[in-house]
């Protein structure tokens, strides 16, 4: 009898803790009443994670999707991969985590080819498409497969989960989640190994305007920790509040690289000023022929040569009213047209 009750106590005891193992682990809380996701805090330390493509070129017979491709992204910095659809974005992407082979020139992650790399999850997450889950199955146990298989504890799944503010509907099948449900399940998954280098193809796919921001935030914080952040997008005003690099391509040449300041500033359309006034044709000659002025929406006028100082001692002096007088710098949307005018075509 007292080795049947030392059995009982023994059995009960592994129920319970594997019960407790098995919840998602709660975010902890940081000064200001914020929580901290799990799993985000701790430092990438597995090899150098700097991502380098070097006369980069693909062909698919006659056409060429990719062409002389160099540019390189660094660690601590995010950059931004941009172009038109059908530039070669994802081809680029697809041959730096090896399911594609160059036909010259090569991609490298810390100075080797994604399938040179040891434990390579440990090293590089990657979200290329929608996750690619068994509709059938939990979005944990999607998870807990890809760590089973990495060799990655199982309560990794729950943490990144949690990262991803996807525990509450972890445990319901696939098929019921929204493409934006989706979208942060596979971004989980590139969590799952605590990679220092992130190459994201469309992340912001499927997110509402809330979830953007908490991708935005993400991105930063992983950034921020020395971690390689290497995202192709079409959301441009979400790219410009976060990227510190801009590589610009179109029909899989490189058109633009370089700091988003510094690309921003190579545009050959200068800075101009939007000017609302009554009396347009009198400020147009008080300025005289140093400033050209172009109609723009609403009767107002937009004003290239000369800044808004000069502009307001103009209609200072000579007693003209403004309403408004607003200084307008070329936004990320004018560098993407301006860079692949002509070269999409």
């Amino acid at each position: 009898m007292l080795i049947l009750a030392a059995l009982l106590l023994i059995g009960g005891g592994i129920y319970l803790y594997t019960r407790r193992s098995s919840r998602p682990a709660a975010a902890p809380v940081v000064p200001g009443g914020a929580t901290r996701p799990a799993g985000v805090p701790a430092p990438p330390v597995e090899g150098p994670g700097r991502i380098e493509f070097s006369g980069l070129t693909k062909r698919y017979g006659t056409v060429t999707a990719i062409d002389g491709l160099t540019f390189a992204a660094e660690p601590g910095r995010v950059t931004a991969l941009l172009g038109p659809n059908g530039a070669g974005k994802t081809t680029a992407l697809r041959i730096l985590l090896g399911l594609a082979s160059p036909t010259a020139g090569t991609a490298t992650i810390g100075g080797q080819p994604y399938r040179g790399l040891a434990r390579p999850i440990r090293r590089v997450g990657a979200v290329l498409e929608s996750s690619g889950a068994h509709r059938g199955r939990s979005g944990r146990d999607h998870l807990r497969v890809i760590c089973r298989a990495s060799g990655v504890p199982l309560d990794r799944a729950d943490e990144v989960l949690n990262v991803v503010g996807l525990s509450e509907v972890g445990r319901r099948p696939v098929k019921g989640y929204s493409l934006g449900m989706r979208q942060r399940l596979s971004i989980a998954a590139a969590l799952i190994g605590n990679p220092n280098v992130l190459v994201l193809d469309e992340p912001a796919n499927g997110l509402d305007p809330e979830g953007i921001r908490w991708l935005r935030d993400l991105l930063r914080s992983l950034a921020d920790q020395g971690r390689t952040v290497l995202v192709s997008s079409h959301q441009l005003a979400d790219l410009a509040a976060i990227a510190d690099d801009l590589v610009v391509i179109a029909r899989g040449r490189l058109v633009a690289h370089g700091t988003v300041g510094s690309v921003v500033q190579s545009l050959a359309r200068p800075h101009r000023v939007l000017v609302r006034t009554p009396e347009p044709d009198r400020l147009r000659a008080e300025l005289g022929e140093s400033a050209a002025v172009m109609p723009a929406a609403d009767g107002a006028v937009h004003i290239v040569g000369v800044d808004a100082i000069a502009i307001g001692e103009a209609a200072r002096r000579a007693g003209i009213t403004v309403h408004e007088l607003t200084s307008e710098a070329p936004s990320l949307e004018d560098v993407f047209l301006e860079l692949t005018r002509g070269v999409a075509q």
